[in-house]
């Protein structure tokens, strides 16, 4: 028996038949990308299930956890249990049977490398849905991830394989990496926006601190306009502008663009999606991302050490660089 006819019989063992005419994966996430599946980011999982790996229900558990992701999630429907499995660099579609063992006699063949330890990724028909489960010294974990191409971490290893020349990858790899990333743009719009929200408002720091000696640090501003030292609102003669409200202060800069800020419990000087949706709107910036986007984005740039998250959801500045604008 050839190696593709031992794998596609390994697969009817565990319940999935290899079928034809089920569309083309060209444009969708390359198999090849989805080994990072497990390194994505929490903000980026839709679900995830974990069975302890010592847990005399594992079988089952582990068996029940992937098929409530694969039904809640969207991998396959009722009607259509069809969908992508990867095959070493490419997409192979694939049919659940009525009687099926994924995590069991699959994972013993072609889904892992023994009974109860797997190892897949498995592809929604129309590649919104990326779902793949990996073993770790502790437990079976299943994930999905919704829409792949916003993830980050998705996104950097794509493009390391669409530019690399070590010989690791083909050109066929490095070509299907390269139109994945162009044809599904990823939330670089909320990137920017937060830069440049970050940027306008060392702007308008830098600016203001000029023309009003007192004004810096936001809790310093609160403290000047308590004592009578700052004037509560006030506009400088370079066009920019300040309101203090509450614990926060809005600047305004010549182009109309609006950073607001609000100190947080902690003294942190922080913002959340809210107000960077406000900035991008003032700042005429097309399209404007939504929330869900920005929230992500702000997520990232913690992981890249610029921002923090003193509060869920509200972030502060870490590092600041000129070269964000």
């Amino acid at each position: 028996m050839s190696g593709t006819s031992a794998w596609t019989a390994g697969l009817a063992k565990a319940g999935l038949v290899v079928r034809e005419g089920c569309g083309d994966p060209e444009g969708f996430i390359p198999a090849v990308v989805t080994g990072q599946l497990a390194g994505v980011m929490p903000w980026d999982v839709s679900d995830v299930a974990w069975a302890d790996i010592d847990d005399p229900e594992l079988h089952r558990k582990a068996n029940a956890d992937w098929y409530r992701l694969a039904v809640e999630q969207g991998l396959f429907r009722a009607d259509d249990a069809r969908f992508f499995l990867a095959a070493d660099t490419s997409w192979v579609c694939v049919e659940l049977r009525p009687e099926w063992d994924v995590m069991g006699v699959g994972a013993a063949g072609p889904l892992g490398s023994a009974h109860c330890r797997p190892e897949f990724r498995m592809l929604s028909l129309d590649g919104s849905v990326l779902l793949g489960a990996t073993t770790s010294q502790s437990s079976v974990e299943t994930i999905a991830v919704k829409e792949p191409h916003r993830s980050k971490v998705l996104r950097k290893f794509a493009a390391w394989v669409s530019e690399s020349d070590s010989g690791l990858r083909g050109p066929q790899e490095r070509a299907a990496a390269r139109r994945w990333l162009d044809g599904h743009p990823g939330s670089g719009e909320a990137e920017a926006c937060v830069r440049a929200f970050l940027t306008a408002r060392e702007a308008a720091r830098t600016a203001l601190a000029q023309a009003f000696p007192r004004f810096g640090e936001l809790g310093q501003v609160l403290a000047a306009v308590r004592s009578g030292e700052l004037e509560r609102s006030a506009r400088s003669g370079t066009g920019y502008a300040y309101a203090v409200h509450g614990r926060g202060c809005r600047t305004v800069g010549p182009d109309g663009s609006e950073v607001d800020l609000d100190l947080l419990q902690d003294g942190s000087e922080a913002f959340d999606v809210w107000r960077l949706g406000r900035f991008a709107r003032s700042a005429g910036l097309t399209p404007v991302p939504s929330a869900e986007d920005l929230l992500r984005a702000c997520l990232d740039l913690s992981v890249e050490g610029v921002l923090v998250e003193p509060e869920p959801e509200w972030f502060r500045v870490v590092r600041f660089s000129k070269t964000f604008g």
